[in-house]
């Protein structure tokens, strides 16, 4: 079986995959070296991968590495897909497993892959299979949070959809900013891959894919667990 591990800026999320078939999902703020005792002691472990934006210890990836045997993503690592990416060595590789992720869900298709987490990350991989990168936003709480921070008079607003596009005072205003001026630039950009492209499925991934859900005017595919699939693919590939 494999071991998925994918590391964000807020939670860990895991995935033990029998083949395809996912066994057994986990998630939560950090990992523990117990946790993966635990994992590795309930399934039969052959392989795991890892993908992070966060620094990890040495010790950490040790005592992983000591129990089966790892893989940690990065730009040297074989990939099911081509990516046309300048500079593979900055690439988010959360942001590469989404789309081989996204490759698996629905292939020879164009998609573009939104992870709407603490920060909002917009990917593009054609019916080819070849990946031309995307975009990086401030994610929603990270926008409104900022707003505050970095103001004297500016308010901590709550997140709520105005009924007008137009704010009447400054909370709606900061709002629409925020929410309404969110859903304006995933728009455009899917509109402009649509446009040069072709029509493309719109995925979804991270904590905020519920609001997006709601507002967001294309049908969109929500699947919570692309990366940690597209980490599972680049593992079967790689056998």
């Amino acid at each position: 079986m494999n071991l998925c591990i994918d590391f964000g800026n807020t939670n860990v999320k895991v995935s033990v995959f029998d083949g395809e078939l996912e066994r057994y999902y986990y998630k939560n703020n950090d990992l523990s070296k117990d946790k993966v005792n635990e994992i590795c002691n309930n399934y039969n472990i052959e392989k795991a991968i890892l993908s992070s934006t966060r620094n990890l210890t040495a010790d950490f990836l040790q005592h992983l590495g000591s129990k089966v045997h790892l893989t940690v993503l990065d730009h040297n690592t074989p990939l099911p897909i081509k990516s046309l990416y300048e500079t593979p060595e900055t690439l988010g590789k959360d942001r590469i497993a989404g789309v081989i992720g996204a490759r698996y869900e629905f292939p020879s298709t164009n998609c573009v892959v939104i992870d709407a987490g603490t920060c909002i990350t917009m990917d593009f991989i054609d019916a080819k299979g070849q990946y031309h990168g995307g975009n990086i936003s401030p994610g929603i709480n990270m926008r409104r949070q900022s707003m505050h921070d970095f103001t004297d008079k500016l308010p901590l607003v709550d997140f709520k959809y105005p009924s007008s596009f137009i704010g009447k005072n400054t909370e709606s205003a900061l709002q629409n900013g925020i929410l309404r001026g969110t859903i304006y630039e995933l728009e455009t950009f899917i509109d402009s891959i649509n446009k040069e492209f072709g029509d493309s499925k719109v995925l979804f991934t991270g904590g905020d894919t519920i609001f997006f859900e709601e507002y967001l005017k294309f049908t969109i595919f929500a699947a919570s667990n692309l990366v940690l699939v597209g980490l599972n693919e680049i593992l079967r590939f790689n056998d």
